[in-house]
């Protein structure tokens, strides 16, 4: 049995995928109580693909002009579902490490086809 090993990534590393001071993602933790599909094992915030993928679309609502709460409690009740503005925003915008984690994020929960489909 082929398994691709979990990708996790720092809060650091997140901040600078989202443009986003760490101390933003810490408040939004805080204030929101955001689920992280990642096992936390000490006090540093670990975030895996899922995590990563709604954090993005998280902020892609804020942009539009949604509250940060709501954009939350959007973004992480989504399950899954790619977010075809942001991952064009993020291929715009040069920004390759956050479009390589959308659509890793979507492809660990998704097949191909579908990811595929989701896309065009």
């Amino acid at each position: 049995m082929n398994q691709q090993a979990a990708v996790i990534w720092q809060a650091g590393a997140v901040a600078r995928m989202l443009d986003v001071p760490p101390s933003t993602l810490r408040a939004w933790h805080r204030r929101y109580d955001l689920p992280l599909s990642t096992p936390q094992t000490s006090s540093h915030r670990r975030y895996g693909r899922p995590d990563v993928e709604a954090l993005l679309r998280m902020k892609h609502l804020i942009e539009q002009g949604s509250t940060t709460e709501n954009a939350a409690a959007r973004a992480f009740g989504a399950g899954g579902v790619i977010d075809v503005v942001t991952l064009l925003a993020a291929v715009r915008q040069l920004k390759i490490d956050t479009a390589t984690a959308l659509l890793d994020a979507h492809l660990a929960a998704h097949d191909v086809i579908e990811t595929g489909d989701r896309l065009w």
